[in-house]
């Protein structure tokens, strides 16, 4: 739940998730452990990656959450 700072409306937001600093820096330390073949887990977990937040009601972009 959050306040919308372009229309003021309180409502659950819609959630986009994109790769981070933190995402390249996992992929980089798998690979160099030798799971070359798993470098990908990080970019598959959300967890691992920040959650941007957009209006349902207008679109507008809320914030961005950084695990």
């Amino acid at each position: 739940m959050a306040t919308c700072p372009n229309c003021g409306v309180r409502r659950q937001t819609v959630v986009d998730y994109e790769p981070s600093n933190k995402t390249h820096l996992i992929a980089l330390f798998i690979c160099c452990l030798g799971g070359v073949c798993c470098w990908c887990i990080p970019y598959c977990n959300d967890s691992c990656q920040s959650a941007n937040h957009k209006c349902k009601a207008c679109g507008a972009y809320v914030g961005t959450f950084k695990n």
